[in-house]
């Protein structure tokens, strides 16, 4: 997943302020999300397919 998948999912989501969101869906900090963002941080696989699960469950 890159980085802009990531912001347009986020996005797609939960809004423009999507960062806290998606980080208390995968329960993970918040820092976490922007650091993928920022590319500081690798984006780990299993994050990429709960998002793209998420995002199926709300295109249903």
């Amino acid at each position: 997943m890159t980085r802009e998948e990531l912001r347009e999912i986020g996005t797609k989501l939960w809004g423009p302020r999507w960062q806290t969101a998606m980080a208390n869906a995968l329960r993970v900090n918040a820092r976490t999300v922007r650091k993928w963002l920022a590319g500081d941080r690798g984006i780990p696989g299993p994050v990429e397919v709960a998002l793209k699960a998420l995002l199926d469950a709300r295109k249903q």
